[in-house]
């Protein structure tokens, strides 16, 4: 074994914290850290040009691991293209589940990938068939499914305390705010529930005007009277805060507008994991999924706040889908899926 063999190089865009797409580098990069697997971490730029990729794939260990977002498609590709040059073996995980659109980083990543790997199994079958053109064997993609943060609660009493919330109830959302995450439908939805706070977790998507949509939600906050029933964590939020948030929380909501999207499993996987029923909207195949696993509820969003209720005040419910979600979360840790990476390389 090389030296260079001995470790993961994990490339992915700069995450700081908890809350958009750069997320996952921040859950990985804990998860190697967790398992003592030797990793080191190169952050590409978005659309860079192809001599700092290289400069990149020199600094590269033997295993890449790939968190690949769309703005990385040149850099993927380039990397995909490279990679038996180098002596690398390249695994390319799609966090926004959908690889680069463009047919030649697609066709890539299917001919040059060692593996391709997705956290949701229906688009296995999607990049099955389009790379069946490119005599790609069906083995080279897998389901790794999305890294879970496992919570170390605090007590109820004491978390309320810490956020002062006055409430009987209070639900959680995280992830930046932006009209996709449906943070202005579920500030309508509790608003004329007087006995529930609002935890808001995480602040402006920073690629996206924030001003407007900002200016709405506290606006949405001043006209329905909810001034002291919203705890808004306007920023991104870090590791050591979730474990507070979420014990503080009676539920976890993760609604979403966009019909494709699994993104909101950030949400989802930090509510699972911190051992709380999480509430997702059925217009996703992702979300659908999570449920037939037992890691989350979906229902319409029209249904949203008589879910949220009957949830709320039936405890003995809400008490098994937590356990049913923790059981499931506990299979999927970070530190074990970054096992499952290097086992993934390994064979």
């Amino acid at each position: 074994m090389s030296q260079k063999d001995e470790l993961i190089t994990l490339y992915a865009w700069k995450g700081t914290g908890y809350g958009g797409l750069a997320s996952h580098a921040v859950y990985m990069k804990l998860g190697f850290e967790e398992a003592g697997i030797p990793i080191k971490v190169i952050y590409p730029r978005f659309f860079q040009p192809d001599e700092e990729t290289l400069k990149h794939m020199e600094e590269a260990s033997d295993y890449v691991f790939i968190i690949h977002y769309n703005d990385l498609g040149p850099s993927t590709k380039w990397i995909c293209d490279h990679a038996k040059k180098y002596g690398q073996k390249v695994i390319v995980w799609a966090t926004d589940q959908w690889l680069d659109p463009r047919k030649d980083v697609k066709d890539s990543v299917y001919k040059n990938a060692f593996k391709v790997t997705s956290s949701i199994d229906w688009w296995l079958e999607d990049w099955r068939k389009e790379s069946s053109s490119l005599m790609v064997p069906e083995d080279k993609f897998t389901t790794i499914r999305h890294e879970c943060r496992i919570g170390n609660p605090i007590p109820k009493d004491k978390a309320r305390e810490i956020l002062d919330i006055k409430t009987p109830y209070s639900v959680i959302e995280l992830g930046f705010v932006k009209d996709e995450k449906y943070f202005d439908e579920m500030l309508n939805i509790i608003a004329p529930m007087k006995d529930i706070t609002f935890l808001i977790a995480g602040g402006m998507d920073p690629f996206f005007p924030k001003i407007l949509f900002e200016d709405k939600i506290k606006k949405l906050i001043q006209s329905n009277k909810m001034g002291d029933r919203v705890i808004w964590v306007n920023r991104e939020v870090q590791e050591e805060e979730l474990d507070v948030l979420y014990s503080a929380a009676d539920l976890a909501l993760a609604p979403s507008r966009m019909k494709h999207d699994t993104l909101g499993t950030i949400n989802w996987s930090c509510g699972s994991g911190g051992g709380k029923t999480v509430i997702a909207t059925n217009d996703q195949r992702g979300f659908l999924e999570l449920e037939k696993y037992g890691a989350c509820i979906t229902c319409p969003l029209g249904d949203f706040s008589s879910k949220i209720r009957e949830y709320l005040e039936n405890e003995k419910l809400r008490k098994e889908q937590e356990r049913t979600a923790l059981e499931y979360s506990l299979n999927w840790t970070r530190e074990k899926n970054a096992r499952r990476y290097h086992e993934l390389f390994q064979n």
